[in-house]
């Protein structure tokens, strides 16, 4: 598994697929899988 920005391939490929969608477009993430994408400090497995 190749590790980029925080997270897994496969999750930020489900991540950029939900922002597609109208319903949620007005939503984020919040807490340690936001900040393990923003500032790639940790690998996040909050979400899996």
């Amino acid at each position: 598994m190749s590790i980029e920005n925080g997270v897994s391939n496969e999750l930020l490929a489900c991540i950029h697929e939900l922002m597609k969608q109208d319903t949620l477009r007005d939503f984020s993430l919040g807490g340690g899988t936001s900040l393990a994408i923003k500032y790639n400090h940790r690998v996040s497995t909050d979400i899996g």
